[in-house]
């Protein structure tokens, strides 16, 4: 049997060993054989991403940056951070970096609870998803802003599989006026810095740190700082796992950011999962071409920053309005990403049809993986739910290497 052959079944172990903690013999009504990668055009949408992929665990001479958008379901990121630590734990010497941060904390909104913000200072948030609010967004459509002469925000990382010490971190903040400046001088272990033509600060590091810690003194009285996020990475091969969403977001929220696309080239997107549809398919003015035409717009942005760009979208989760509506807007939403994904060469991951499809959220809450919003889960749905998605990618891994002959290129 070939080395990637048993990595394979050695992966499947690890997925049923978290499945055997949640017990899942209880989840009869999730439809555990349809759990996969499905490519509408017939082809491996992810084939040149597997292949790139491939080429990083045997020579170990890159890294990968996927980048994974949606709602308050990524913005907890729960079941994103299964994926990450996933990846990050599947070679030795292959651990990539942690990726996008921002200061939720800083903002009075949940913080995932792999890094922890402190924050000195007042700072306010704005999300594209509130339509009230006016203000500059970038590539997670959420600005946290101050006003304060000083003002500062600190990353620290917990206990966790994922490398989190980075060696760099990509500060995107509008410094470029002067308004505000960072005092690198008050940064320990800080080596040099550059500057991007969008006026965001590259700090280096003279080895890993532990802590980010990003000090801002204000230079004009009248100045407001926008802090739209920071990119930790690190010199190791793998992943760079990226998780982005803010509480509400829908497309039409998403649309609202005008740095969307020069903030995601910093990101390099190899592959792009999109989770987004709860929220619009939630809106009593749900209109399906309206969604697809919102959509194929944001592939389109994706595609401009890299031609090349594997995606996956994943189908909402079953839900209800207000805890008593069935959402049935998610029937025509799932046509809309199967015909997106035709058209688009992307892979879809029917997580509707696989939690069960219509009603299924009321079975998941009276086992207690889903809240009693009927709309998010409990931190063991959304493990479950990460463990599903890493265990279908693997899957469709497992077969590109099998058909492209990969594996008989390994030896005996």
């Amino acid at each position: 049997m070939c080395s990637r052959t048993i990595f394979f079944l050695f992966l499947l172990g690890l997925t049923s060993a978290t499945f055997a903690q949640i017990d899942t013999s209880r989840y009869t009504y999730i439809q555990y054989r349809l759990n996969r990668l499905d490519n509408p055009d017939s082809s491996y949408a992810l084939a040149g991403f597997w292949e790139q992929f491939d080429a990083m665990r045997v020579y170990g001479d890159r890294q990968l940056n996927i980048v994974h958008f949606g709602g308050s379901h990524i913005q907890a990121d729960i079941y994103p951070n299964v994926l990450r630590n996933t990846f990050h734990t599947l070679d030795s010497g292959r651990t990539g970096a942690r990726g996008f941060l921002f200061p939720y904390s800083a903002i009075h909104t949940n913080n995932p609870w792999n890094y922890k913000t402190s924050y000195t200072g007042t700072w306010e948030g704005h999300r594209s998803a509130v339509y009230k609010h006016s203000m500059t967004w970038g590539v997670d459509g959420v600005t946290a802003t101050t006003r304060d002469s000083v003002a500062s925000l600190s990353f620290s990382f917990r206990d966790s599989t994922v490398a989190v010490r980075p060696v760099s971190v990509l500060v995107m903040a509008d410094l470029s006026d002067s308004s505000y400046r960072l005092e690198t001088d008050s940064i320990p272990h800080l080596l040099l810095t550059d500057t991007t033509s969008e006026g965001y600060l590259l700090l280096v590091y003279d080895g890993p740190v532990d802590t980010v810690f990003l000090p801002f003194v204000r230079m004009d009285s009248t100045a407001q700082l926008k802090f739209y996020g920071c990119i930790v990475n690190s010199d190791d091969p793998g992943i760079v796992y990226h998780s982005l969403g803010g509480n509400g977001s829908s497309f039409r929220a998403f649309a609202r950011c005008d740095l969307f696309a020069s903030q995601l080239a910093y990101l390099q997107p190899d592959l792009v999962i999109i989770s987004i549809g709860t929220n619009d398919t939630s809106d009593p003015d749900f209109d399906p071409e309206a969604y697809t035409a919102a959509y194929a717009l944001f592939i389109e942005q994706i595609l401009l920053v890299n031609p090349h760009c594997a995606l996956i979208l994943t189908v909402p989760n079953d839900s209800y309005v207000r805890k008593k509506y069935h959402n049935n807007n998610l029937v025509s939403c799932r046509e809309s990403i199967y015909t997106l994904a035709a058209k688009y060469h992307a892979a879809v991951w029917d997580f509707y049809t696989i939690m069960g499809g219509a009603y299924s959220a009321k079975k998941w809450r009276t086992d207690q993986i889903m809240k009693s919003d009927l709309i998010h889960f409990t931190n063991e749905g959304y493990q479950l739910k990460g463990a599903l998605l890493m265990e279908a990618m693997m899957e469709d891994y497992h077969h590109w290497l099998v058909d492209s002959g990969k594996e008989r290129e390994t030896g005996k």
